[in-house]
């Protein structure tokens, strides 16, 4: 019995195929619409807006003091304001599956990021701020309109999962090997030659890459 509970727990941990969980713990105390956050702000601790229309981010959100997670998936977002900034209690957020083109620099400003979704997007380039995110464990960049990274990724000396699957990129700059923690790199479905895997795989030794 004891053996069944241990392997089940492991493969709720492993779910994702990432080990990083989808959805915010409902331990957290978590509000569903923003009405229902702004009846007790000091308290709400997650916010799961995800599936719910927006022309912007709702400006309401700056007055949640405590919020650690923060899901705007498939809201329609083509753009994020520089408010977000301010949210800096944030660890956990979810921008997947909207219409975002770029990010702006605010969202090198969240001090205590771990984990950030950005996959289904159309982004084309990511801002140098990106490399602010020094406490951010996983990123998740799937399916956007990538052709390069910046240098500045390599200062994400936290990040242990980096995926880049379905992008059109053709390289990854030399400042990838900086990322000493890095566990699991995921490049399925990109424009990087078959020439260049076995240089990148030299300078990420112990990285596991999915091709």
């Amino acid at each position: 019995m004891c053996r069944t509970f241990l392997i089940g727990m492991l493969l709720a941990a492993l779910g994702t195929g990432c080990g990083v969980p989808q959805q915010a713990p409902t331990r957290l105390r978590t509000a569903r619409t923003v009405e229902d956050a702004m009846s007790d702000p000091g308290a709400i601790e997650a916010l799961i807006l995800t599936g719910q229309a927006f022309e912007s981010v709702p400006e309401e959100i700056r007055q949640l003091p405590q919020l650690q997670k923060l899901a705007l998936r498939q809201t329609g977002l083509s753009r994020i304001p520089d408010f977000m900034a301010s949210l800096e209690t944030l660890t956990w957020l979810d921008l997947g599956d909207n219409r975002l083109e770029s990010l702006p620099p605010a969202i090198g400003k969240l001090p205590r990021l771990e984990v950030l979704y950005l996959s289904d997007n159309a982004l084309t380039e990511l801002p140098p701020d990106i490399g602010a995110l020094t406490a951010l464990r996983y990123l998740n960049l799937d399916r956007n309109r990538l052709t390069r990274l910046p240098p500045e990724i390599g200062r994400l000396q936290a990040l242990r999962w980096l995926r880049l699957n379905e992008n059109p990129l053709e390289s990854l700059p030399p400042e990838i090997a900086q990322l000493r923690n890095l566990k699991r790199l995921y490049l399925r479905k990109t424009n990087i030659p078959e020439s260049e895997r076995s240089a990148i795989a030299a300078i990420l030794p112990g990285v596991e890459i999915i091709w």
